[in-house]
Order: C-alpha cells, then sequence, then structure tokens
C-alpha cells in the first residue's frame, strides 16, 4: 500500500460514519451502499485535485450552448478544474446523428483521465444520505416547462452551489445528484469504453500533437 493510499484509507474510516445516514433504518439499496464505501475517499481525491479547497468551485464556467445545453459537461468541468473542451461534446453526442446519451462518454473520461466515476443518487435516496463537498445536481428550472429539459448545476454540501447557465436562476427541484467517487472496480463492464474526448480521439487517429494526459490532471 502506497503513502497515498494509506492515507486516503484512513480519510475513509475517519470520515464514512458521518458521511452518510439513513433516519429510516438501514440502506439497503445497492448504490447507497456502494456510495457508502467511497465517499470519503472520493473527497480526499477532489481536495487534492484542485489543492485542498474543496468548498469553492475552482472555475466558475458558464455553458457555452444555452439552446440544445451542455450544463452537464459544464458543471463536471468546475468541479475538476479542467477546460470543458477538453471533454466529449454533450451537444455533439446527445444531438447528432445518433442522439446518445451522454452518460457512457462522460464516464468513460472520469475514468481514463481522473480515475474517477460518478454514481447518480436519484428521488429517496436524496433523503437518506448526506453528501459533502462538491456534486453535481440535476432537475428542473424555470426554463423546463417551455424548453422541456432538465439541467445541472453545482452543488456543495446538498445544495445548490454554482449554476453554469448564463441567468444564474438555479433549479426549481432537486431530481439526482451526480457524486463522484474513484472507479469501482466492481464495475468491470465499464472498463473497456473508449474515451471519445478530443484528445482521446485524436491519438486513437495518430495524431501525436495530442499528449496522452491531455484534458486530466497532472
Amino acid at each position: 500500500m502506497t503513502p497515498e493510499q494509506a492515507r486516503l484509507l484512513a480519510a475513509k474510516e475517519r470520515l464514512v460514519a458521518d458521511a452518510w445516514r439513513a433516519p429510516t433504518g438501514p440502506v439497503t439499496d445497492p448504490r447507497v451502499v456502494l456510495a457508502t464505501e467511497l465517499i470519503a475517499k472520493a473527497r480526499r481525491l477532489i481536495s487534492a485535485a484542485i489543492d485542498d479547497e474543496p468548498y469553492g468551485v475552482p472555475r466558475r464556467l458558464t455553458q457555452t450552448d444555452t439552446e440544445q445545453g451542455n450544463c452537464w459537461q459544464t458543471a463536471i468541468a468546475c468541479i475538476l478544474d479542467v477546460d470543458p473542451s477538453a471533454m466529449p461534446d454533450q451537444v455533439a453526442i446527445e444531438q447528432g446523428s445518433e442522439k446518445s446519451s451522454y452518460y457512457g462518454p462522460l464516464q468513460a473520461y472520469l475514468r481514463v483521465h481522473h480515475g474517477m466515476a460518478f454514481i447518480n443518487l436519484h428521488g429517496p435516496q436524496l433523503q437518506a444520505v448526506r453528501v459533502e463537498g462538491l456534486h453535481v445536481i440535476c432537475g428542473s428550472t424555470v426554463r423546463t416547462a417551455t424548453s422541456g429539459k432538465k439541467h445541472c448545476v453545482v452543488g456543495l454540501d446538498g445544495k445548490e452551489h454554482w449554476d453554469p447557465h448564463p441567468s444564474r436562476s438555479g433549479l426549481t427541484t432537486h431530481e439526482s445528484w451526480n457524486v463522484l467517487v474513484p472507479f469501482p472496480e466492481e464495475w468491470t463492464s465499464h472498463s473497456n469504453i473508449p474515451c471519445i474526448c478530443p484528445s482521446c480521439s485524436a491519438r486513437r487517429e495518430g495524431d501525436s500533437d495530442f499528449p496522452p494526459d491531455a484534458g486530466g490532471l497532472t
């Protein structure tokens, strides 16, 4: 075990008991159980990645597309302190000819460049857990009634912290959270999904102008 792994394990043992609460009894939901095991370690990883400043968004970014929407991409970029253009293009993926979900490409990017993944928590799960630090909150906005689109903002300790939309108007409902965690070894089915961010796509095409760690944290 490396010193960093030992530090993370010690932090997990100190923090995990207080990081999650189940007010109505034991939690049996598999997602919550998995999150319980990982959340403290995730907080330490994110804190180290942004110079031990977990209680502020490193980059207060504004999404570049408000018509089709790239808020999810922008919110994650805020938390990880990366340029959104280094990530898979949310609009191109969701609005392209195949109209794919951004879920898979985002998970692949997080795994390849940051050794991380995100866990989705929905509905009753939001009442069963307490998250400390930065995460993503998704829900409706004042625009949803006319646009039909949901929105993502940066959350802090379960509350809205930064809205990447130019209006900064926030959410009217909280329907799910994305909690960043170290990539779980149990997710073997996700391990071989290729990353399609610009740097990985360029390397597959043999473009040497993009270094292997482009888009990631060093």
